[in-house]
């Protein structure tokens, strides 16, 4: 997907730069970092070489896209560093890491939201699969709580602050929206429909994104008949048309544009 969205920002004159992080994928570790790089700070690094790779080229100004943990790490990074000047998250599965929550289960147990569950339950596949044991009972007992949790918690956030983490957590990512609406800062959130991430993301803003509309420079799409990759080909072009249009947005008046595409780990790797 990531070669295709660079040929097809090529062909609208847009350049490029996609990269795995330090750890993922092709990218050698570095030396002190953690075994687990992702969903931490440590990848921001990564993403400010970039800056100042393309800073270095004179390309113009420039924007960041990611899927899953790259859209995370797009995020984060759009915090660390003003030189972004857009950013496009694809499916991001949370905005603040819960520091109770290891990066190496949460990518292993591949959670569902609570309308997937409900849809799994009352299917006979589903039947079979738990009668003959291959489900794991305990962990989507666990995954369903939490996320049910979080959603009495994002119900009255400024109340429940002091004896809810999932609250407190709500708060964090509302300030870190904030400080991109100060700046400006065009976000899109792109989301297939039936994706963990708008689970959390609807714990935030509401189940239809309403919440959203408080800063003015964040846009929400969600896609029907999608999967976590975004493959199908409609899916991709969505997510392909978003990118040019933050580039172009973002772009100088000369017309010089910039896209730097910081890629996420792998399928297997992100939990998707």
């Amino acid at each position: 997907m990531t070669v295709e969205t660079a040929r097809y920002l090529a062909a609208e004159g847009v350049a490029s730069l996609r990269f795995d992080g330090a750890d993922v994928g092709d990218s050698p570790p570095v030396v002190g970092a953690p075994e687990q790089t992702l969903y931490t700070d440590y990848q921001v690094d990564d993403v400010i070489a970039a800056f100042d790779l393309l800073d270095g080229l004179a390309l113009g100004l420039a924007v960041l896209a990611g899927r899953c943990s790259g859209a995370y790490l797009a995020f984060r990074s759009a915090i660390a560093d003003d030189r972004c000047k857009a950013a496009v998250l694809v499916n991001p599965f949370t905005f603040v890491w819960d520091k109770d929550e290891a990066v190496d289960d949460a990518l292993r147990y591949n959670a569902r939201s609570l309308e997937d569950y409900g849809r799994r339950m009352v299917s006979g596949d589903t039947l079979r699969r738990l009668f003959a044991g291959r489900i794991d009972v305990r962990s989507a007992v666990t995954s369903i709580g939490k996320q049910v949790a979080r959603r009495i918690a994002g119900m009255m956030p400024s109340l429940m602050a002091p004896v809810s983490k999932y609250a407190r957590l709500g708060e964090a990512t509302h300030a870190l929206f904030k400080r991109l609406a100060q700046r400006h800062m065009p976000l899109t959130l792109i989301y297939s429909a039936t994706d963990i991430g708008l689970d959390r993301f609807r714990f935030h803003f509401g189940k239809d994104g309403e919440g959203l509309k408080r800063y003015g420079n964040a846009t929400l799409d969600i896609i029907a008949d999608a999967d976590h990759n975004i493959s199908p080909p409609a899916a991709k072009a969505v997510v392909r048309e978003r990118i040019l249009e933050a580039a172009l947005k973002a772009g100088e008046p000369d017309g010089a544009r910039s896209n730097t595409h910081a890629n996420g780990a792998p399928t297997s790797q992100a939990g998707g």
